[in-house]
């Protein structure tokens, strides 16, 4: 399962659901309120069965100390939008997501451990590993 941010729409997560047919796509709306700290959230993912892989366009997640224990806490991957994303209409953010969703689910279901990646949205839409998230 793969588990949207509330700083994406949450169209996003049901359109993504929509197009892909391999894995369910679901915002973190649907599992806890709007407002709810990374940190909780973190706690929330860590206690699922299957471990989800969360897409946050917040990496600023790295750089606090407490999310980041919390995060290193669950071992679960996340998928970071780089912060070109941010500045991209909500149709030109969907396009893009659409059009790179193949490479990032084949990207974080090839991985054997829990790994951190960044997706870029310029003009070569890509991901790229960042590094295991035990090695925060």
């Amino acid at each position: 399962m793969i588990i949207l941010d509330e700083n994406l729409p949450i169209h996003a997560s049901r359109m993504l659901d929509a197009f892909d047919q391999r894995y369910e796509c679901r915002s973190i709306l649907d599992y806890a309120p709007r407002g709810t700290g990374d940190i909780e959230i973190f706690e929330l993912l860590g206690g699922f069965d299957e471990k989800p892989v969360f897409v946050s366009q917040d990496m600023k997640i790295l750089k606090r100390p407490a999310e980041r224990a919390a995060l290193k806490g669950v071992d679960i991957s996340v998928v970071f939008l780089a912060s070109a994303w941010s500045s991209y209409s909500w149709p030109d953010k969907a396009w893009r997501l659409v059009k790179i969703w193949p490479s990032v689910t084949n990207e974080v279901t090839r991985v054997l451990k829990p790994t951190l990646f960044e997706l870029h949205a310029g003009k070569a839409l890509k991901i790229n590993r960042l590094r295991l998230t035990a090695e925060l």
